[in-house]
């Protein structure tokens, strides 16, 4: 995220990144309600702000915007893990349908947490409308085509 947070420091007037607590600790579990919390703070007098997320971040933003404490102008999810979504975060479907903020996915077409085919025909099942997504060349769970990422970014930021 810290290469990612350079190459995007063009795409935004302030720049923030997000660290995990569990990061810091080498600890696999994420207490998302209080990461939901931390973040509330970090943007707390922001009026007009977005979010670019990965991973687990989707789904804790999906969560923190379907539940009213995050209120960004729009949102960019980086590789939705879709096989931890299925396995462990049943509400996910729930957020993401209250999810009202036009939001981008760009998935890589091979990722291991989740392929463009497969998270394409989950976006399709909630029948949501403000919810695109966008096919990345890569077979990983890496995010690295900052081009795409913010030519993704301007074109929302001209919505």
């Amino acid at each position: 995220m810290h290469q990612l947070s350079l190459e995007l420091s063009g795409c935004f007037n302030n720049l923030a990144v997000h660290h995990y607590k569990h990061w810091a600790k080498d600890n696999m579990m994420i207490d998302i309600d209080g990461e939901i919390t931390d973040a509330v703070n970090e943007v707390s007098g922001s009026r007009d702000y977005a979010i670019v997320a990965k991973s687990i971040g989707c789904v804790l933003t999906a969560k923190a915007v379907s539940e009213r404490k995050l209120s960004p102008s729009f949102c960019v999810f980086l590789g939705l893990p879709l096989g931890l979504i299925n396995r462990n975060i049943s509400q996910m479907s729930m957020w993401l349908r209250a999810v009202s903020t036009n939001t981008i996915v760009i998935q890589n077409e091979e990722d291991p947490a989740g392929s463009y085919e497969a998270v394409q025909a989950y976006i399709d099942s909630l029948g949501i409308s403000n919810i695109k997504l966008v096919k990345a060349a890569g077979a990983t769970h890496s995010y690295n085509d900052f081009g795409l990422i913010s030519t993704v970014i301007n074109d929302m930021q001209s919505i």
